[in-house]
């Protein structure tokens, strides 16, 4: 999906991702769009950079490192014990990745340094197995037959 989206917008196209999972949530940019629906009688709404930022706190890109350093009860995904929610998108907003976050432990303030280090391997992984590759080798796509009607 990362790499079709990837493609895509290099060909020109507007793409819209129809997910109601939030880990898409981290492919949005100018061109690509999520597009979701919470029930069968509510209208579909699009999901985008700032709504990203709205209802996550975070930019898209770092949809993962949030996810990275919280986890996904619904991916089975563990967060950072007695980490909370504030102090994470703090950190993203002053080390902007996981790997930074994790790179400058010791930078960090004494309450959250420990935190963070005991859950280094952690959170690295975690930001492995949240993030939607998209430099796949998917050999040769040929959009010309897509036709949007």
């Amino acid at each position: 999906m990362g790499t079709i989206a990837r493609i895509a917008v290099k060909k020109g196209y507007n793409v819209h991702i129809l997910s109601n999972d939030k880990d898409c949530y981290q492919l949005i940019n100018p061109n690509v769009k999520v597009v979701v629906k919470s029930t069968r009688n509510t209208p579909s709404s699009f999901i985008d950079e700032n709504v990203v930022e709205d209802k996550m706190g975070c930019s898209p890109s770092q949809v993962a490192d949030i996810k990275a350093l919280m986890g996904d009860s619904s991916d089975n995904i563990k967060g950072v014990r007695y980490l909370n929610y504030q102090t994470a998108l703090r950190l993203l907003a002053e080390y902007d990745t996981a790997e930074n976050i994790v790179a400058h432990v010791n930078d960090l303030p004494k309450n959250v340094h420990f935190k963070i280090k005991n859950a280094q391997e952690q959170i690295l992984m975690n930001k492995k197995i949240t993030t939607i590759g998209k430099n796949l080798d998917l050999g040769r796509i040929d959009f010309r037959p897509l036709r949007v009607n």
